[in-house]
């Protein structure tokens, strides 16, 4: 149980988009791309990434690998990644797919006349290729930005699993931040009910806090019989 919570963790990207324009929390624009190699329906889609990628990039070449691998490994978990190439003159992308073989294993698109690229990297600010999107099971973006970054893929994972939201985790921070003020003031009880709060939201997210609160218990109030029925509670529950 501890091992398992301990795993799930989530951090807040650096890379979250604030201010004006598409950012995370958005819901994801559509794509009005030419297929190269198979075609995506955001509409039958559920955990997808965007990427915009170049053949001309000697980055983007670099990523082409990682998002392969990506894909292989999650892909039963129903995640679809989606290559969308921004070059000027589109007839270099196929040629270049089909040599990149089984390589480039994943779903690859040529923008039609920038109007993709205008509505998600532009609108997000983006200057620069490869720039990854991930996009939820609510089709609400999650992250924006590298996509050899380590966040990339620690967000992915957790997308994929139910247990990452940054709008979410934003709404679930004032509870949050009371429960460690109260677990400092060692006001158990009301440390308790700010974690349950938190938890509310949603607790596939916030299943950490569940390791949080029984180290309290455990630790901090120096209680284990209180801290393994706890865990008991939590067991027969969830």
């Amino acid at each position: 149980f501890v091992a398992f919570l301990l795993a799930i963790i989530p951090t807040a990207p650096a890379s979250a988009q604030r201010g004006k324009g598409l950012e995370v929390g958005s819901q994801a624009p559509g794509l009005n791309v030419e297929w190269v190699k198979d075609k995506f329906d955001a509409s039958d889609a559920e955990v997808y990434v965007v990427e915009f990628w170049a053949t001309w990039c000697s980055p983007c070449r670099k990523s082409i690998p990682h998002l392969t691998k990506l894909q292989e490994e999650f892909g039963e978990q129903g995640l679809k990644i989606v290559g969308i190439s921004t070059d000027e003159n589109p007839d270099v992308v196929e040629p270049f797919v089909k040599r990149q073989g089984m390589k480039m294993d994943y779903i690859v698109g040529v923008d039609n006349r920038k109007r993709t690229q205008r509505a998600w990297m532009d609108a997000a600010g983006q200057k620069g290729i490869p720039s990854a999107f991930i996009v939820d099971r609510e089709g609400v973006i999650q992250f924006i930005g590298h996509p050899l970054s380590e966040e990339f893929e620690d967000v992915l994972v957790k997308v994929i699993s139910g247990r990452y939201n940054l709008k979410k985790q934003i709404e679930a921070e004032p509870s949050i931040e009371a429960a460690k003020t109260y677990r400092a003031g060692n006001s158990w009880t009301e440390a308790a009910k700010a974690y349950e709060n938190a938890i509310e939201i949603d607790n596939m997210v916030f299943a950490y806090l569940y390791l949080e609160h029984f180290h309290m218990l455990l630790i901090d109030k120096k209680d284990p019989t209180a801290a393994y029925a706890y865990v008991q509670k939590v067991i027969t529950e969830r």
